[in-house]
């Protein structure tokens, strides 16, 4: 199920949230060869948290994409499928990309995103 979002115009300034974009990393603990999985950074962004209005809040409830966040960015062609976001504190993982690869000036790219078990 994807999530329809209506295209509105956003404000330069509206983009005040800096991400980072990374991909997952296997590394080995050197100490006891144990390896786990870590965040290789890749590049940043400036992105702008979309508010989801209350009916589609509630229409979420229940789904898959109950405890999932939206941010918008400027399109991106380096967006692809397994990413990992930094926003904020919290690590997330890409579950939804919806890119507008529009001809117009200012194209926007959708991240819907999870925040990552024990990250």
């Amino acid at each position: 199920m994807r999530t329809m979002i209506m295209a509105k115009k956003l404000l330069y300034s509206s983009f005040n949230k800096k991400i980072t974009v990374g991909v997952p990393k296997t590394v080995t603990n050197e100490n006891n060869g144990n390896t786990y999985e870590s965040f290789e950074s890749k590049f940043q962004l400036w992105a702008c948290p979309y508010r989801r209005s209350m009916p589609t809040r509630y229409n979420l409830l229940g789904t898959e994409w109950q405890d999932t966040i939206t941010l918008i960015v400027k399109h991106d062609e380096r967006i692809t499928g397994n990413l990992l976001i930094k926003y904020g504190d919290t690590l997330y993982k890409l579950v939804d990309y919806s890119p507008d690869e529009g001809n117009g000036f200012m194209n926007y790219d959708y991240l819907t995103l999870e925040a990552k078990n024990g990250g």
